[in-house]
């Protein structure tokens, strides 16, 4: 794979001529583009303290697959998270944020983006409203 720029919209690739190299690409990319998020414990935006981890950014949370996805699921809430807005890829799942919520009622990925912005002395929770 060859990287354009440091920007993950500008890159061009080979096909993959077999789908583990399919596989090999998409893990690679997410692996790159989670690079670029901000690595915080889950109270910094709002959650609970047992999610643990999680990689953030201005329009998306990631956890690793596995464990860490279990404890934000359910620890979390987010096993009430629309199912178009969760995708796996790689070894990360990412859950977007609804760029449709309403303002007055966001969903709760745009909620936990929202409190990690306000900073960690922050004392909302997303699970409190």
């Amino acid at each position: 794979m060859k990287m354009k720029g440091n920007e993950m919209d500008m890159f061009e690739m080979e096909k993959p001529s077999s789908v583990f190299d399919l596989i090999d690409m998409v893990c690679e990319i997410s692996e790159d583009y989670v690079k670029g998020m901000t690595h915080i414990p889950a109270q910094e935006a709002g959650l609970d303290r047992r999610c643990g981890y999680i990689y953030i950014d201005d329009d998306c949370i990631a956890v690793r697959w596995g464990n860490p996805n279990r404890n934000i699921r359910y620890y979390g809430g987010f096993e009430y998270v629309d199912p178009e807005f969760v995708k796996e890829m790689g070894d990360y799942v990412f859950y977007t944020a609804d760029q449709n919520s309403d303002e007055d009622d966001p969903c709760r990925i745009t909620r936990a983006i929202n409190a990690w912005k306000r900073g960690p002395g922050s004392d909302y929770q997303v699970g409190s409203d």
